[in-house]
């Protein structure tokens, strides 16, 4: 029954309910089940009320929801919620809000008001007892407890309320400078703690931020610079942490621009404190880690951007220990371990702003913005709650949250509290997923219609694929709209424009999304629209087509890329050219670089053998004059028969020389021919390994030869084949070592060689394998290269013209076969040739010709006469200067020793054997050639020259090495003579008599040095001498000073005081000074003692004796032979002087 109702519609659901609507009379609801009924009308304060009384229509949607619109002023389509709603309120009033909520112990709620000032609520009723500022507003309550006059505004504003385990209140009102406030209820007494700046132990400001109790029971105060204080019951005073750039200095600046808004107390006993900066001087947002054990600090900048002021809000700890920081605008994770930071902005928790947080028992986070925002942290979900859910208490304020012991959740705001108990909302949220529509498109913040000008579209936005733009309308907007009109101020908005954003951005409160110079390109731009619970909806997606200008489309990258491959092609051409260019004039270097190494081993090996013949030559020349005129002797014709000798071998090895280069020229010009004969090679190669065996057991080393077949019938050239095996085997032969082997092994093998060499049927495989130095692998490419020679060490004890093994390698190609190597220094070399058997030459016995024999004579096969030439070389007269010849090559060495018959002569065959002979002989002379294995000249030149005994050997260096700067380089090593190959007999013989003269000049000044003393030699004008030498002599001199008065001392000790051997001292000081060891001594001391006879007070016996003569007569007779005159003679002659 409905009187006075006018009623529009009677509308029956899907649970068969009854909905009656009426004009002004609203709503009317009837279950016919139960017979209950509940009427809906426009009222403000119910949260079941219409918008208005003025029903319209009323229809279901899909899902199940129940919409009505009405029909009075400012018309509205609403969502009927059947639901009770969870969320309840307790009202203070209109004009008043609830600033922050504590729990007490007692189970009661302390609120503090912005008016009404503090006030005690029964946890359950909300009933109990209010202060107030003025006491004429007090309400009688339950409780009734009044403040005077002089306490009027005590309570006012109270910002942060925390009972303590006594019962006590601490407080702090917001923002304002009035001190840490302590409220007894059960007394009613108050107190207040200031800041005092000549009080370390008052707190550090009067503005209050946060306040917190600690498992210890012990109270902890934020104030606004930035400072945590702890008080100190006993003391009842505080101290002081100064936190703000803790981590930098100790006693950090303080500054006031700092408001650290929010304390937590964590799990494991450790205060979090947070708060932002109000300057854009200092750093926005801050959270410090403060461990009240240790009292260490732990500092983490949540936020570089540029400066943003945010007031921090809320501070908690989830579960999983990471700490989370609501501020105005956004919402922050901080894992304490890893120290990585996740943000939320309001926007995407669907919210303008965040006024405060707390977990509930569940996990979840609920924050206060412009509704209620549930967000769970496990899948990044969160639901909003606002007017339609049932909150009506908007809005909150900031830090007003408490969640008591049974898990209930207080949001205190404009007009009271909200609280509710999280048990019963789970996951809950109602609606469908809303629909989005993409409503409007706009150019340059111009609309842009399907008739317009130049426009886009061809429909309207709403029903077309995609828009084609030109490249200069590239600023635009979208505007969209989400299909859900419960609560659309709730509706959020994200997007992305495929293709140029690189995140999902969310609309503000106009829901439209702008963009400017976007560059041409396909792009996609999604919206996606979610309701005021959260739930997303199905995105709307248009496709963007911006067209390049005509200077970037396809063709116009087609014609750049053309002339781009044009220029690089140019390019390439111009590069080619020049590498090519710089290839040719490598190649000519190279060129040039193989002649000048060519001229330079050739020319070595040719002077070599020159030197020989053409100084043999003239003196054989000079012989026969003498023969002629004087009738030849028997010492005539032995001479006469070793000069001929050494020029027909000398003669040979150049015709060799010659020979190898001949052919290889023959070789690079193709005129070689093969001349094949079949026969028996395997007797041949026997016959050429034997012609070897007496060079090699002249050098200690052994031959074998080695064949699986006696006899085998093949086609070879026999000229050619005896070339390859004679060079192979000679190289063998010189780098084996005494008691080495080489062993040359002929194997006949079906199908291709192992090596892969030769792939005939049938081949043989000569291999040549030595037990010697071996090669290294830097020489290894280059063995075969022509011209090439190893470095002046152990490869160039036999050195050569580098022609041999270039020359092998052609000969073995031009046979058809193929040549190999393979080396590990220290463990010898391994050559093998592989060759083609074939049967198609003539049969024809091979005999064993006379020039293989010749050849042998070019080749070391008469070595032995060698080394006979230096077994019989002369020795000269005993009393003739000492000279060591060090030179490798045997002929040479014969052809000096012909030219020195006056002198005696030692022989070392390198650098090293040079040098130890040097040291223990001690020559009067040296000569030495350059380019020697093991040690070169010139290093055993600068050997000798660094060490006292052998520093002042004479050296002449005899080389084939003629050029300038070689022979600057062997001076400046410290040669005293170069002459270059071939030489005459004649300079040699003069530079010999020069250089001994020289020394015989230096003796003069070194025996005049020896008697000397050390003052006196201070101011004589020196001659320029060899440092070296010079300090040899003073060190002698002053070794013997040193023990003058000691009649023992004898050359032996002198020896053993030099560190030298009897033989290396004599003949260091005999060069040196003419004299003796024996002799060298007895002038130091006799010089001594004729430098004592200027006292006229020292008796002449005391003399004797001070300088180590046992005898004073024999010192008398020693003394005049000397100088000519007795001791006493010398003084009386000097007595004038002295007078």
């Amino acid at each position: 029954r409905y009187s006075d109702w006018h009623t529009r519609f009677v509308f029956e659901d899907r649970e068969r309910k009854l909905w009656v609507g009426s004009w002004r009379g609203g709503i009317k609801y009837h279950d016919p089940e139960t017979g209950y009924t509940k009427h809906f009308e426009d009222n403000d304060d119910e949260y079941s009320s219409v918008p208005d009384n003025y029903a319209w229509m009323m229809f279901q949607s899909k899902d199940g929801m129940l919409w009505s619109s009405t029909a009075g002023p400012g018309a509205q389509v609403f969502k009927i919620i059947r639901e009770k709603s969870i969320f309840k309120h307790a009202n203070l009033g209109s004009g008043d809000a609830v600033q922050t909520i504590c729990g007490s112990n007692a189970g009661d709620l302390w609120m503090g008001t912005v008016k009404g000032g503090l006030l005690q609520v029964d946890g359950e009723h909300f009933e109990g007892c209010r202060f107030f500022d003025d006491p004429q507003k007090s309400v009688p309550f339950k409780m009734d407890l009044r403040v005077d006059d002089a306490h009027a505004t005590v309570f006012g504003k109270v910002g942060k309320i925390v009972e303590d385990r006594s019962g006590d209140l601490w407080m702090g009102k917001w923002l304002v400078p009035s001190g840490l406030m302590r409220f007894s209820p059960a007394t009613g007494e108050i107190k207040t703690y200031w800041h005092k700046p000549e009080n370390s132990g008052s707190i550090s400001s009067n503005t209050i931020s946060d306040i917190l109790e600690d498992k210890k029971g012990k109270m902890w105060v934020a104030t606004a610079n930035g400072a945590l204080n702890r008080y100190d019951p006993h003391a009842d005073a505080f101290k002081q942490y100064n936190l703000i750039g803790a981590s930098d200095k100790k006693e950090p600046e303080i500054k006031e621009e700092y408001f650290f808004c929010k304390l937590y107390l964590a799990r494991d006993g450790a205060i979090w404190m947070a708060g932002s900066g109000g300057n854009k001087d200092v750093t926005p947002l801050t959270l410090v880690r403060f461990d009240p054990e240790d009292e260490s600090i732990q500092k983490y900048d949540l936020r570089r951007a540029p400066y943003q002021f945010e007031w921090v809000n809320g501070l908690e700890e989830d579960r999983e220990g990471n700490i989370w920081v609501n501020t105005d605008f956004n919402l922050w994770k901080l894992n304490p371990t890893t120290k990585v930071t996740t943000s939320y902005s309001a926007e995407f928790l669907g919210t303008t702003f965040l006024h405060g947080m707390i977990f509930d028992d569940f996990g979840r986070l609920w924050l206060a913005g412009d509704g209620l925002v549930m967000f769970n942290p496990a899948d990044g979900t969160s639901f909003s709650y606002r007017s339609a859910s049932g909150i009506k208490t908007l809005p909150f304020h900031r830090q007003s949250v408490y969640k008591d012991e049974r898990g209930w959740i207080y949001f205190g705001g404009n007009g009271g509290v909200l609280y509710f108990d999280p048990k019963e909302i789970g996951l809950r949220h109602s609606g469908a997923a809303p629909e989005v529509l993409i409503t409007e498109f706009s150019l340059f913040d111009n609309f842009a219609s399907p008739d317009g000008d130049r426009e886009p579209m061809y429909r309207n936005i709403w029903d077309i694929p995609e828009i084609r733009l030109a490249h200069d309308q590239d600023i635009f907007t979208f505007r969209f709209a989400a299909l859900d009109f419960l609560y659309p101020e709730g509706n959020r908005h994200k997007f992305i424009l495929e293709g140029y954003d690189r995140e999902w951005r969310y609309a503000g409160l106009e829901p439209v999304a702008s963009y400017a110079k976007v560059p041409p390109g396909t792009y996609t731009f999604r919206v996606r629209a979610a309701n005021q619970n959260g739930i997303w909806g199905p995105e709307k997606t248009i496709r963007v087509i911006i067209s390049p200008p005509w200077w970037a489309t396809w063709w116009a990258y087609l014609l750049y890329g053309s002339l781009a491959l044009a220029i690089m092609y140019a390019f390439y051409r111009v590069q080619l050219d020049r590498r090519l260019e710089q290839a040719e004039a490598e190649r000519l270097r190279d060129l040039d670089t193989v002649k000048s190494r060519l001229y330079t081993n050739i020319t070595h090996e040719f002077r070599t053998p020159l030197t020989v013949i053409l100084g043999m030559a003239q003196q054989v020349e000079n012989e026969l004059g003498k023969m002629s005129s004087e009738g030849a002797g028997t010492a005539d014709r032995q001479f006469m028969t070793s000069g001929l000798s050494l020029i027909r071998r000398n003669g040979h090895n150049l015709l060799s020389l010659v020979n190898q280069m001949l052919d290889l020229a023959k070789l690079e010009s193709g005129k070689m021919q093969v001349n094949m004969q079949q026969g028996d090679v395997v007797n041949y190669l026997r016959y050429l390994v034997e012609s070897f065996h007496s060079y090699a057991e002249s050098k200690g080393v052994r031959v074998h030869f080695l064949s699986d077949e006696d006899a085998f019938t093949m086609d070879y050239d026999p000229e050619k084949l005896q070339q390859v095996v004679v060079n192979l085997l000679s190289n063998a032969v010189k780098f084996t070592p005494a008691n080495g082997h080489v062993y040359v092994d002929v194997r006949f093998e079906k199908g291709a060689d192992r090596r892969g060499i030769n792939a005939a049927e049938e081949n043989i495989v000569i291999r040549v394998r030595d037990t010697g130095i071996g090669i290294s692998e830097e020489q290894l490419p280059h063995i075969f290269d022509r011209f090439y020679q190893g470095d002046d060490s152990q490869t160039r004890q036999n050195e050569g013209s580098g022609i041999g093994l270039a020359l092998t390698m052609e000969l073995v190609r031009l046979m058809d076969g193929d040549i190999s190597v393979k080396s590990q220094p220290g463990h010898g070399a391994e050559f093998a040739v592989a060759l083609s058997v074939h049967r198609n030459a003539p049969e024809q016995k091979t005999a064993m010709p006379l020039n293989v024999i010749e050849a042998g004579e070019a080749l070391p096969e008469k070595s032995a006469e060698k080394e006979n030439i230096l077994s019989s070389i002369p020795e000269g007269p005993v009393s003739a200067p000492l000279i060591l010849v060090v030179e490798d090559n045997p002929d040479v060495v014969a052809y000096l020793a012909s030219c020195l018959p006056q002198y005696r002569l030692l022989v070392g065959k390198d650098g090293g054997e040079g040098i130890e002979i040097a040291r223990e002989s001690v020559p009067d002379l040296i000569i030495t050639d350059v380019m020697m294995p093991h040690k070169a000249g010139y290093e055993m030149c600068r050997t000798l020259r660094s060490n006292e005994r052998t520093s002042h050997i004479p050296i002449i260096m005899l080389t084939a090495k003629a050029d300038m700067e070689s022979k600057l380089e062997g001076l400046e090593k410290g040669a005293d003579a170069y002459l270059a190959k071939p030489f005459l007999k004649e300079e040699l013989l003069v530079r010999i008599r020069k250089l001994l003269e020289m020394r015989s000049h230096l003796q003069q000044h070194y025996l005049s040095s020896a008697g000397l003393s050390e003052e006196m030699e201070t101011v004589r004008d020196l001659p320029q001498v060899p440092a070296l030498e010079d300090q040899f002599v003073k060190k002698v001199r002053q070794v013997v000073e040193a023990h003058l008065d000691r009649g023992d001392f004898d050359v032996e000790r002198l020896c053993r005081e030099m560190a030298m051997s009897h033989s290396q001292l004599h003949r260091k000081l005999s060069a040196l000074t003419g004299l003796s060891a024996t002799r060298f001594i007895r002038y130091v001391r006799l010089n001594k003692a004729k430098e004592l006879l200027r006292d006229p007070v020292l008796s002449i016996t005391s003399i004797a004796y001070d300088t180590g003569f046992n005898d004073p007569g024999y010192f008398s007779r020693v003394f005049k032979q000397e100088f000519g005159a007795t001791p006493q003679e010398w003084r009386e002659l000097q007595e004038p002087e002295l007078v």
